[in-house]
């Protein structure tokens, strides 16, 4: 039976690999996506989908009043909602903005509280699914990642708040743990960094040039092998199809290593190995 799901980010990496798998399937969907632009990408490429949403999850109050008349339409029934959309700024603690992080809060986790509390009264009515994409960076704290780092642990959180909370009406809730994706944001948020690094100043350099030419490097190395969207929409699928849900999907192998360092490390034994990732050295020209 044809399924009615959700989705924010619809244009992203993930999100439309993920519109285009539930459409395939004969599924209808309601993305949500930042602008117009966003929507005609996703009209381009799904010309099925039922509905897309402008929304700028960078204000999360936003939600209740764009998706209100979706939601009002006679008949309509809402069966999964998949939260997809996030950003990823990267910087150290010391100098990010707070405005940095207060909208990578709202983006990533504020924005998937506004879809949860607005879409679970439909989800209570059809005993549907929720799926949190969460991110390695929600289990272990990596440096240079602060922002989006904090934002990912909460949303691990949300998620056993939301499972353990709506499990009685027969709604299932899922996180998908994703390495590194071969998506939009990590390139322009290497673009960033690039700028930035070029902007430093003497005494930041000196402090944290080093931070910013390794993690530019493991960003650089890493990319070409990084996990590709669709490997990921297909994991979130699978939590979407599964008569019992895993609560929790570790999509690629980089995942199941990071995300099971806390069940078998001590804290000081991760620290070395975090530390290590963004600390190791260009190799010399041979």
């Amino acid at each position: 039976m044809a399924r009615t799901v959700l989705v924010t980010g619809a244009a992203g990496g993930v999100g439309l690999e993920l519109v285009k798998l539930l459409a395939a399937a004969g599924d209808e969907v309601v993305g949500v996506v930042l602008d117009e632009a966003e929507a005609a990408r996703v009209r381009a490429a799904v010309p099925t989908v039922r509905a897309l949403v402008p929304i700028d999850l960078a204000d999360a109050d936003s939600v209740a009043p764009a998706l209100a008349p979706i939601f009002a339409a006679p008949g309509f029934k809402l069966d999964a909602v998949v939260t997809c959309a996030a950003v990823w700024p990267g910087g150290p603690l010391e100098t990010t903005p707070l405005s940095e992080f207060r909208e990578t809060f709202e983006i990533n986790t504020m924005g998937c509280v506004a879809i949860y509390q607005q879409c679970l009264p439909l989800l209570r009515a059809t005993k549907g699914r929720f799926v949190f994409v969460s991110s390695i960076s929600g289990k272990v704290a990596l440096p240079f990642n602060g922002a989006y780092t904090l934002s990912k642990y909460a949303i691990e959180a949300l998620g056993d708040l939301a499972r353990r909370e709506a499990g009685k009406w027969g709604v299932k809730v899922s996180i998908v743990e994703p390495g590194p994706i071969k998506t939009p944001m990590v390139t322009a948020m290497a673009a960033k960094l690039d700028r930035e690094r070029a902007a430093l100043t003497d005494e930041a350099r000196a402090l944290y040039g080093d931070l910013y030419d390794a993690f530019a490097l493991m960003v650089e190395e890493g990319y070409p092998t990084a996990t590709e969207p669709k490997v990921v929409a297909e994991t979130i699928v699978e939590a979407l199809d599964a008569a019992e849900p895993l609560t929790r999907y570790e999509v690629d192998d980089t995942a199941r290593f990071l995300c099971g360092m806390p069940r078998t490390m001590t804290d000081l034994q991760i620290d070395e190995i975090a530390i290590a990732s963004v600390t190791a050295k260009p190799k010399e020209p041979a």
